[in-house]
């Protein structure tokens, strides 16, 4: 399978996913939006492209607080699933969402408020 049609988890919240389907609605019908908590959706290279600018842009309209949280982080996680395509190493600090290395060992990144 080439890179191009390779699928590349990305770990979403429930606002999250609503957000990306605002934004992208033609995933809509592959975020699982009736179902709570994080769900772990593939996207391909293309697509995380597609979402990463899509919510850049919305990020600038967002209307609430948490829509733009929710668009910073749908942001940071598709930086960093193309970082990890591209072989790069990803530091989990500061992103508060759990993130398996090569290795295999899972890293979960806590995030404070002060």
């Amino acid at each position: 399978m080439g890179v191009s049609r390779q699928h590349f988890q990305v770990r979403l919240t429930q606002a999250q996913r609503k957000v990306v389907a605002e934004v992208a609605p033609e995933f809509a019908d592959r975020l699982k939006l009736d179902e709570r908590n994080q769900r772990t959706i593939p996207f391909t290279l293309a697509e995380l492209k597609a979402i990463k600018e899509k919510a850049g842009k919305a990020l600038r309209h967002a209307s609430t607080g948490m829509v733009r949280n929710s668009l910073r982080h749908v942001i940071d996680l598709a930086a960093q699933a193309l970082d990890r395509s591209r072989g790069e190493v990803v530091d989990p600090a500061g992103f508060g969402q759990d993130i398996s290395d090569c290795s295999g060992t899972s890293w979960s990144a806590d995030m404070e408020q002060k």
